[in-house]
């Protein structure tokens, strides 16, 4: 049985590979609901449930399927980090002011609260009962979440999730599941004579993890540890050795490639030597990747110390140049007036490391590189100050560079080369298009070290083949051969908007939203208006509500 349906899956697959493009989209969308005609009847069907069966949960928006639909609570902002807290703070204050005593579990993520099993039921029953929570849902194992007022009882397992369903005034999400606390039942000690794996008895009253996943803590909560760990305590909390306590900023580098100005500026100055792609328009056209990008930092983000955005001379009409943590940087503020007007990426990124004020740590983005879910700064450093950085299967041909190279592979030629040369070790695969994390004293010591690959990148102000990609590529492997950066892992995914499934592949992601970052990347192929609107509806869907960089 398992075999037939193997193949017929294996013929499914081969006949939707054989429809063209248009056809792959009408059955993609049709097998996920995603037709007009499907939201409508959906939306209907939910408004009836709503009006005669009920539907669980709070809030003023439906969603859901159509088997199970559900309430959200509409937000009109969102970080999830404080978002996080607010959880995490909701459920602290109503279990403790109800006399059962909670313990956070310092440093876990996603953050997990400890109850005895003395107490579990009567924390469910103040959960239930508050104002403050009764709007949660809970999610037991595989069981489908409820709402936490709808409980008749406590869960009978061990743990549970609560999160809150948060939806933007358009329906599209912004929290679920994805986002939870985790509460525990850990069973107390009450009497001698249970006996410590390692030797010895437990105290009355300490707590026991039991048959729960290891949560990289404790198994075990002594009396005394368990007054260290109730919050609002005055007990001194010491970071982690791998926590990342350092401020972290973020640059970006953009351009306006719709500007006439900029526009006729650069006409000027074509036709000074440059790779076979450096003077292609989707290098500078501007699909407003940048306010959604943004829209990521603050969705997924908001830990960052300040903002850098590097521009030639140019602002988005929506930025809101009055934010607190953002300041905009002018070419003319990093070079010489002899050495602007720069088109090339490479020379603007070579002097990055010289914006005034700039933290020692700071993250190096595109405006086509997206957050796409929670992610924390230990994601991009370790706790001993050492940069991450997210190595490609994508190989680096083993020749010399050449003149009609891609600009990408000729800088990786050129990186590898100069490693070679400087360390005798070599570099095989490029980098991912993830945010760059950097370090400043790495960058100027590279600089002082390899003046000349500096000086080279700023006088090609078009992309060259004789370019180093400093901070997607050369700073990481220097940093490696040194020391200062390890290679690591994040949950990543890339696509060409230009390619032909890419509706299907955006409905896909905005489905799962499993990458906590990913880069929608514009490779010179213009776009049809299907691309175009879906483009463009996947950015909206997925970060839907404004952040505070807009007017």
């Amino acid at each position: 049985m398992g075999g037939l349906k193997k193949r017929v899956g294996e013929l499914a697959q081969r006949l939707y590979r054989a429809l063209p493009a248009g056809g792959r989209r009408g059955v993609s969308a049709i097998i996920h609901g995603e037709t007009d005609a499907q939201r409508r009847l959906v939306e209907r069907v939910r408004t009836l449930r709503a009006g005669s069966l009920g539907v669980p949960g709070e809030g003023d928006q439906l969603g859901g399927s159509l088997l199970h639909p559900h309430r959200a609570e509409i937000a009109t902002s969102f970080d999830a980090h404080a978002h996080l807290e607010d959880l995490r703070g909701r459920i602290v204050e109503v279990l403790s002011e109800g006399t059962v005593p909670v313990h956070e579990l310092p440093g876990v993520r996603p953050c997990v609260l400890v109850v005895s099993d003395n107490d579990w039921s009567r924390a469910w029953t103040l959960l239930a009962g508050d104002p403050r929570t009764r709007s949660l849902w809970a999610a037991e194992g595989r069981r489908r979440a409820v709402p936490v007022s709808d409980a008749a009882e406590a869960p009978a397992g061990a743990e549970c999730l609560l999160f809150r369903r948060l939806v933007a005034p358009g329906g599209h999400v912004l929290a679920d599941e994805s986002m939870h606390v985790c509460l525990e039942r850990w069973s107390e000690v009450t009497q001698r004579g249970v006996r410590r794996v390692d030797g010895g008895e437990h105290e009355i009253g300490t707590l026991l993890r039991g048959e729960l996943e290891p949560n990289g803590y404790a198994s075990e909560l002594s009396p005394a540890v368990r007054a260290t760990l109730v919050p609002g305590t005055d007990a001194v909390r010491l970071p982690s050795i791998d926590a990342v306590t350092e401020p972290v900023d973020l640059v970006y580098t953009w351009v306006d490639g719709s500007d006439l100005a900029w526009l006729e500026k650069r006409a000027r100055w074509e036709g000074t030597g440059f790779t076979v792609d450096a003077q292609l328009a989707s290098r500078f056209v501007s699909h407003d990747e940048l306010r959604y990008s943004l829209r990521s930092v603050e969705m997924y983000a908001n830990w960052f110390n300040h903002l850098y955005l590097v521009t030639d001379a140019q602002v988005p009409e929506w930025l809101n140049r009055e934010h607190p943590r953002l300041t905009v940087v002018d070419h003319r503020d990093l070079f010489t007036e002899d050495e602007v007007p720069l088109f090339n990426s490479h020379a603007i990124e070579s002097r990055l490391h010289h914006i005034p004020g700039l933290s020692e740590r700071f993250i190096y983005l595109n405006d086509d590189v997206f957050f796409g879910s929670t992610v924390w700064p230990e994601d991009f450093y370790t706790g001993a100050g050492q940069a991450r950085f997210f190595p490609s299967r994508a190989t680096i041909d083993p020749g010399p560079s050449r003149p009609d190279d891609v600009s990408v592979t000729s800088a990786a030629k050129n990186n590898r080369d100069l490693l070679e040369r400087a360390l005798g070790r070599t570099i095989t695969t490029k980098l991912k298009h993830t945010p760059h994390a950097q370090l400043v004293s790495l960058l100027n010591e590279l600089e002082e070290r390899f003046p000349e690959v500096f000086e080279g990148n700023v006088r090609a102000r078009f992309r060259s083949h004789t370019d180093h990609s400093v901070v997607s590529g050369l700073a990481q492997r220097y940093g490696a051969a040194t020391g200062r950066a390890v290679v690591s892992r994040i949950a990543y995914n890339y696509a060409d908007i230009s390619r032909p499934d890419i509706e299907q592949v955006l409905a896909r992601w905005l489905r799962s939203r499993q990458f906590a970052v990913f880069c929608l990347n514009d490779t010179g192929t213009a776009l049809d208006d299907a691309k175009a609107k879906a483009f463009d509806a996947y950015l909206r869907r997925y970060f839907p509500v404004a952040s505070g960089f807009e007017l």
